[in-house]
């Protein structure tokens, strides 16, 4: 099997796992939502803030340095297995200080969820070497179904514990079960067909190598904790942890349309830019396909989202829930930004060059660190959204004028046509709409999106038919 057919499967069962398990998760959001209270879902927001704060010292990019490493793969794999188990387990004994640290500052709930949570995180770590390794032989089609098959499994179990009264603890006791079928299928999968990470001793010199490596990158996770959950944090300690829930569901929510696709960028692509990274041709091939495949699918269902936001709130979420309303369409626009965002960490952190992009995150950290605050204390949440958007912005913005540097984009190409077939669908959609109803609310919803989306596809096609043409052949071509 060729190397594209090879990437091109792979990215194939990617997006059929991942979007697999995202509707599956699509459905028990509804669920929760409906089950839960706005405060349950800010809680553990602000538990995961302090839970990821502590466990900043294991953030020494020792996934992105072992993808990086194309010789001694081996003795790379021992020292990650060791080192990941370590600092896992001094994250865990920080957070517990911390716990004894803020009580009487921080509600009780939020203290033991984060303890819980960070016990959750240092599980999940004993699975990464294997997961790595995995990746490094580009077995994605086999990583996508064990993604989806722990993912289902946590969402039913924490639907069952939400209506069952379980409250906040229904979203923390399924993390932790995720954690540990992760650990066992991918363990088992990996370590009982290649090799065993366990060995007595470790090479100091790949240990040395490995904290060389991720010195920036230890930088990049303090600035990305900022960046991606500072905004929550700062949301739950002005407005209150039922606001913060408004905007943690919002922020959710807008999430759906490119989620899957930040999955899809942040494994596939790494390991693909990190194969080709001397060979400026196919590094820019592979980036361009990347980045142009992110905006057709971004576009039109953000788009989708932004015209019928009321209605999916209401009808899908209920009344209560009205006030994330606002705030989803501001989110939006991160929500757009985030995977063009995210395809340029996974570039420069394959082409080893991790502090390009810790210094941008700096950047965004510095701006988000003295917005947020500002922004959400004059305009509630809605001024947390577009802070965020603005932070995002700017980061796409720094970081594609770097990516200008190493390969040579054609940015008409990948932006024009998607934009023109979104601005054809929403005046078509418009057209038709304002003359057409079916009375019921939801079958209006439905509808309305379908003929969106449809317009949208019909359009790309046409315009692009000689790609989908080359697409069609690569998922049918023999071996």
């Amino acid at each position: 099997m060729t190397a594209s057919r090879k990437i091109f499967k792979g990215l194939i069962h990617t997006f059929l796992g991942s979007y697999t398990g995202k509707a599956v998760n699509f459905v028990s959001t509804i669920l929760l939502t409906r089950a839960l209270l706005p405060e349950d879902f800010g809680i553990v927001a602000m538990a995961l803030f302090l839970a990821s704060s502590a466990g900043l010292i294991k953030e020494l990019g020792l996934d992105y340095a072992l993808i990086h490493r194309q010789d001694n793969v081996d003795e790379a794999g021992a020292a990650h297995f060791f080192l990941s188990a370590v600092t896992a387990a001094a994250a865990f004994v920080l957070t517990v200080i911390l716990y004894f640290v803020l009580r009487g500052h921080y509600d009780p709930r939020i203290l033991l969820a984060m303890v819980a949570l960070s016990a959750v995180f240092t599980l999940r770590s004993l699975s990464a070497t294997s997961r790595v390794m995995l990746e490094k032989d580009l077995r994605f089609s086999r990583l996508a179904w064990i993604d989806t098959t722990s993912n289902i499994t946590t969402l039913i179990l924490a639907v069952a514990l939400a209506w069952l009264g379980f409250g906040f603890w229904a979203l923390v006791i399924a993390g932790s079960v995720n954690s540990l079928t992760y650990i066992l299928i991918t363990s088992v999968r990996y370590w009982s067909s290649h090799w065993v990470p366990f060995r007595t001793s470790v090479d100091r010199e790949m240990v040395r190598w490995f904290f060389s490596y991720g010195k920036w990158i230890l930088i990049c996770a303090l600035a990305t904790l900022i960046v991606l959950q500072y905004d929550s944090f700062m949301a739950g300690t002005l407005l209150g942890v039922a606001t913060l829930g408004f905007y943690e569901r919002a922020y959710r929510f807008s999430q759906y349309p490119t989620d899957s696709i930040t999955h899809v960028v942040s494994r596939i692509a790494l390991s693909i830019y990190a194969k080709y990274q001397d060979d400026k041709t196919e590094l820019t091939h592979y980036f361009s396909f990347f980045l142009s495949m992110i905006v057709r699918i971004a576009f039109p269902l953000c788009a989708v989202i932004f015209v019928f936001a009321g209605d999916i709130v209401d009808v899908v979420f209920g009344p209560k829930w009205l006030p994330m309303v606002s705030p989803l369409r501001w989110l939006l626009g991160y929500s757009l930004l985030r995977p063009l965002y995210d395809d340029t960490g996974a570039f420069f952190t394959a082409i080893g060059k991790p502090k390009t992009i810790s210094l941008i995150l700096s950047v965004q950290a510095v701006i988000m660190f003295v917005l947020v605050p500002f922004l959400t204390w004059s305009f509630g949440i809605v001024g947390t959204a577009v802070a965020a958007d603005i932070v995002m912005l700017v980061g796409v913005v720094l970081a594609y004028r770097k990516v200008s540097e190493h390969i040579d984009l054609k940015y008409g190409k990948i932006f024009v046509m998607p934009s023109v077939c979104v601005i054809i669908a929403f005046l078509c959609y418009y057209l038709v709409f304002r003359y057409v109803s079916f009375g019921l609310p939801v079958v209006n919803l439905v509808a309305g999106a379908a003929f969106f989306l449809a317009v949208y596809g019909a359009v790309l096609m046409y315009f692009e038919r000689d790609e989908v043409r080359k697409f069609y052949r690569l998922a049918t071509e023999k071996g």
